[in-house]
């Protein structure tokens, strides 16, 4: 999964995800989709959205997944959030470690949304029947 971490990401240790919310104010006056809480204000979500609203998606924070762009969560894409929300239950362990070697899979990349104008303000995984990505 592709994701954006912050200065406040941590860089070590063993958490017990806990809570979990659909959609979630976040620090900055954004919206989250599909948090689920791993330790205190650190939290895995979205990528942030303007308002709790699908078409509302903040996209020139989508192009910087993959690099350093939040305030410590990790953003991550509507489909790798909600999958996580879905299948990691209060317990299930996040284990964070910091490592310039990327593993055998390699570091994934994001194909940029800004200069679609007309999709733009949507996450082009988001499987929301409303859209546009998905006509």
């Amino acid at each position: 999964m592709i994701c954006s971490c912050g200065s406040a990401t941590p860089q070590s240790g063993t958490y017990e995800i806990s809570s979990k919310y659909r959609w979630l104010s976040l620090f900055g006056n954004v919206n989250g989709q599909y948090s689920t809480r791993i330790v205190n204000h650190i939290l895995f979500h979205s990528v942030p959205y303007l308002e709790k609203s699908p078409d509302s998606l903040e996209y020139w924070e989508y192009d910087k997944l993959g690099t350093t762009a939040s305030a410590g969560c990790i953003r991550l894409k509507v489909e790798d959030a909600k999958w996580i929300y879905d299948n990691c239950t209060s317990g299930t362990k996040a284990e964070f470690y910091s490592d310039i070697n990327p593993g055998p899979l390699g570091k994934p990349s994001i194909i940029p949304i800004s200069s679609n104008k007309s999709c733009r303000n949507w996450d082009p995984t988001d499987l929301n029947k409303n859209n546009p990505w998905n006509k």
